[in-house]
């Protein structure tokens, strides 16, 4: 009776001295107990400092346990790197062979890349600027693509060709809007043209100007924009005559074909997937 009562008076004074963390319960740490006797009634785990995951791990008795009633055999099917290659990063797998073709649009053309084979004359839909847009394939690029290459992402569809109809519409259409708000806004400039992107998110005025000064068209763009609500670009017409002045930079008009409908699968030149060099 006298030992079960000082036990009890031993772990209730022990209990007092012992601090229980309250968001880790199971380790507790000892402070300065009163005697030898009253320390040994109370198994504490002295907490220490962080560490990484696999210092828990490599210390922890139940691994220690596990690693010796497993064979040896099992232990080096799993090698010390295999952690450290999981984190890595994945290495880029190899690029498909492309192949490099100008594009036509309603003024001059650009260099794009297929992954699939393409025909001259052909209606295909590329990358636009923050959309897509729609041209016809000219011919096949030898000459070294940009920086920043531009990809054909698809054949055109039905769908493509009926929104591509409604665009023609809606450019000649713009015109006198635009041509009546360049007055309004006394914008030292003719409106000579408008395309819009397939997508309409981006509308391209082509303006002509008496000399080759800067023509400030800000009055103009905010206009614009507050009728389109899109992105409006401006380009001078003089530049794009420069640039389209020898015979492979003009560009084919909406409507001219280079492969007629009734004999267009057999006049076609198939462009074949070949590698192309870019600096990307």
């Amino acid at each position: 009776m006298m030992s079960a009562t000082s036990s009890q008076l031993s772990v209730s004074c022990v209990k007092k001295r012992v601090k229980v963390y309250r968001h880790e319960p199971y380790a507790a740490s000892l402070i300065t107990p009163a005697s030898p006797a009253e320390a040994a009634l109370v198994c504490c785990h002295q907490r220490s400092p962080k560490s990484p995951a696999s210092s828990y791990a490599t210390s922890s008795p139940a691994r220690s346990i596990l690693d010796a009633a497993l064979p040896s055999a099992q232990v080096a099917a799993y090698p010390s790197h295999h952690a450290a290659a999981s984190l890595a990063l994945p290495m880029p797998m190899a690029h498909p062979a492309h192949t490099a073709v100008w594009v036509a649009f309603k003024y001059g053309r650009k260099p794009f890349v297929a992954a699939f084979q393409v025909c001259i004359g052909e209606m295909v839909i590329v990358e636009g600027d923050r959309g897509i847009d729609l041209g016809i394939v000219d011919d096949a690029c030898t000459t070294p693509l940009p920086e920043k290459v531009l990809f054909i992402l698809r054949r055109a569809t039905a769908e493509d060709m009926t929104q591509h109809h409604r665009r023609t519409v809606k450019e000649q259409e713009a015109l006198q809007t635009m041509r009546s708000l360049a007055t309004q806004v006394h914008c030292p400039t003719h409106v000579e043209d408008a395309m819009f992107q397939l997508d309409g998110k981006k509308i391209t005025v082509i303006i002509s100007r008496a000399s080759r000064s800067f023509v400030d068209f800000r009055r103009l763009q905010r206009s614009l924009f507050d009728v389109y609500r899109c992105r409006i670009w401006f380009a001078y017409l003089d530049e794009i005559q420069e640039t389209m002045s020898t015979e492979v930079t003009r560009p084919l008009r909406r409507g001219q074909r280079r492969c007629s409908s009734s004999n267009e699968a057999r006049d076609k030149k198939i462009l074949p997937t070949a590698s192309c060099t870019a600096a990307v």
